[in-house]
């Protein structure tokens, strides 16, 4: 409720260049993580737009020697803003036991043993949020939009269109959707009954 919201939009700003941004927002854009927000669809507390931004974080295990142009880096989408007027979508978390209560597995004929940790490797970005969302997961740094086909000495604001590492409830919303995949029975097979799940 808007009434828990806090008094001010927080701050998140990327710390990359106007023209390193311009490149990586279009290659967002044209990949489909990133689309087009008008800024009077973005939600707002009081005047000021909720306004995010992005950030990079080394991938471990990379060699020290390696020159920065050659790390493999993972992108962040720095939700704070947003996500301090969400409530968190806690998914399966309350149901998943923690991994350390599975000290022996025996599994008899006819059962299935489905595992999944607090985070998913490659989950993130992969699946598509409702363009509600948008509202609350738009980029501080807009892209000029002659880049977009539009005129010259305007901008475009970004939004996220999928769910993105560095969202509140992205580990709960990805938890959620890795459960009902692997309770979806495969085609032709008999129907999975959902009391038997421990």
């Amino acid at each position: 409720p808007c009434g828990e919201w806090p008094q001010q939009a927080g701050r998140a700003v990327g710390g990359c260049s106007t023209e390193e941004w311009n490149r990586i927002a279009m290659e967002l854009l044209r990949l489909g993580p990133l689309a087009p927000i008008r800024l009077g669809d973005v939600a707002r507390i009081g005047k000021r737009p909720i306004l995010s931004g992005m950030l990079d974080v080394a991938r471990p295990g990379q060699p020290a020697e390696v020159p920065p142009e050659e790390r493999i880096l993972r992108l962040v989408m720095n939700l704070i803003p947003g996500n301090e007027v969400q409530r968190v979508i806690l998914g399966e978390h309350h149901i998943l036991p923690p991994h350390g209560q599975w000290m022996v597995i025996v599994l008899r004929t006819g059962e299935v043993f489905m595992w999944a940790a607090e985070d998913l490797k490659c989950c993130f970005y992969v699946y598509r949020l409702p363009p509600a969302w948008r509202k609350f997961m738009t980029f501080s740094k807009p892209v000029p939009s002659e880049l977009l086909g539009g005129g010259k000495g305007t901008f475009t604001y970004l939004a996220s269109t999928v769910i993105p590492m560095g969202w509140v409830s992205g580990i709960g919303t990805v938890q959620h959707i890795h459960r009902r995949h692997l309770l979806a029975p495969p085609p032709g097979a008999l129907p999975f009954n959902r009391t038997e799940e421990i």
